[in-house]
C-alpha cells in the first residue's frame, strides 16, 4: 500500500492497527482524525518508510493512541502538529524517533494545566517550538518536559505564560554538547533545570531573570566549561564550587549581590563581565580559583574587590 484516498469511515469509533504494517507508505494517507475515532493505537506502527506525520491533527475526543508510531523508526518529523484534547501531556510519550516537532499547537483549555513529562521518551528531539496561538496561559509547571532529549536551543516566549512558575529539571539527562533556552520571566524556579546533562560544555545567550527565587544545583554534575554572552539578573543563581567551567565570556551581571558568585570554581581560567549599576562589592567572588590568569571588568560603580 502507497497511496490511500477519499478515505471515511464514519461508522467507527476506531482506526486501531489501520495502516500497520504498510512498508511502502512515504507520507501518512490520514492527517485529521475526524471526531468520531477515539482509538489511533498502532495506526501507523512498523511504517519504515515514513519519514514524516507533519500537519496531523488530533480530535479532542481520543481515548487511546498507545504506539501510534511505534517501530516506525525514520519518522523523524512531526512538525505543525495540533493537539485539541486534555491528553497532551502524554500523548507524545514514547515517539523515540521524531527529531523535529516545531509550531506545535494545543487547542485544550484548562485549569492549572501542566506540561510535565509531556515529551517523556522523546530522545531523540532536536528542535522544539509552539504554535503563535497555543493556549498556554492556565499552564503552571513544565517540569521534566525536555529532560533526556537532544535538544538543543528552544524558545518558549512567543507564547503567553500567565502563570508558568516552575521548570524543574527541565533539560535534566539531556545530550546536547551547547544549550540556548528563552523561558517567560514568570518561571522562578530552576531547581536542576541542567543537571546531569553529561555532555553539555557551553551554556550560551541565556537571560537569567530576575524573578528567578531558587536554583538549586541547576547544573549539577553537568560538565559545563564555557558561559557565553549570558545575562544574570537573579539574586539565587550561582556557579560556586563548580569544578568544570574554565571560561566566562561577554557576562552583563546586575544583582544585589556578587559575594561568591564563581567562588571554588577551580578550573576557571578567564573571565569578561560586564557589570550593572547594581554591583558594587565583588569580594569573595572569585575566591578559591586558583587557575584564574585573564580578569576583565567593565563597570563604573565598583567600590570593593
Amino acid at each position: 500500500l502507497m497511496t490511500v484516498t477519499n478515505f471515511t469511515a464514519p461508522n467507527t469509533t476506531s482506526y486501531k492497527s489501520l495502516c500497520e504494517g504498510c512498508t511502502s507508505l512515504v507520507n501518512p494517507p490520514i492527517t485529521v482524525i475526524p471526531d468520531n475515532i477515539l482509538d489511533i493505537s498502532y495506526m501507523y506502527k512498523n511504517c519504515p518508510s515514513m519519514v514524516s506525520i507533519d500537519g496531523m491533527v488530533f480530535n479532542k475526543n481520543l481515548t487511546a493512541w498507545e504506539g501510534f508510531i511505534a517501530d516506525s523508526p525514520n519518522i523523524v518529523s512531526a512538525n505543525s502538529i495540533t493537539i485539541k484534547g486534555s491528553y497532551y501531556q502524554t500523548f507524545f510519550n514514547e515517539w523515540t524517533s521524531v527529531k523535529y516537532m516545531n509550531n506545535l499547537l494545543t487547542t485544550f483549555i484548562g485549569k492549572s494545566m501542566s506540561f510535565n513529562n509531556m515529551f517523556n521518551g522523546m530522545t531523540n528531539l532536536e528542535e522544539f517550538s509552539f504554535h503563535d496561538d497555543s493556549y498556554v496561559k492556565d499552564v503552571v509547571s513544565m517540569d521534566y518536559l525536555l529532560a533526556n532529549t537532544s535538544i538543543s536551543k528552544v524558545d518558549l516566549t512567543n507564547v503567553y505564560f500567565e502563570r508558568l512558575s516552575t521548570a524543574r529539571y527541565l533539560f535534566q539527562g539531556s545530550n546536547m554538547k551547547t544549550i540556548e533556552f528563552y523561558l517567560p520571566e514568570t518561571v522562578a524556579n530552576y531547581n536542576n533545570i541542567l543537571s546531569d546533562c553529561p555532555n553539555l560544555e557551553e551554556i550560551k545567550n541565556v537571560t537569567f531573570s530576575r524573578f528567578i527565587a531558587t536554583a538549586a544545583n541547576w547544573i549539577n554534575n553537568s560538565p559545563v566549561k564555557k558561559l557565553t554572552n549570558c545575562q544574570i539578573y537573579s539574586d539565587v543563581l550561582s556557579f560556586v564550587n563548580n569544578p568544570t567551567l574554565e571560561t566566562v565570556e561577554g557576562l552583563i551581571f546586575d544583582t544585589n549581590t556578587f559575594k561568591k558568585r564563581f567562588s571554588g570554581c577551580t578550573a576557571l581560567k578567564t573571565v569578561d563581565i560586564t557589570f550593572g549599576d547594581k554591583v558594587t562589592d565583588l569580594t569573595s567572588g572569585f575566591e578559591g580559583c586558583p587557575s584564574l590568569v585573564s580578569v576583565d571588568f567593565n563597570s563604573s560603580k565598583i567600590q570593593n574587590m
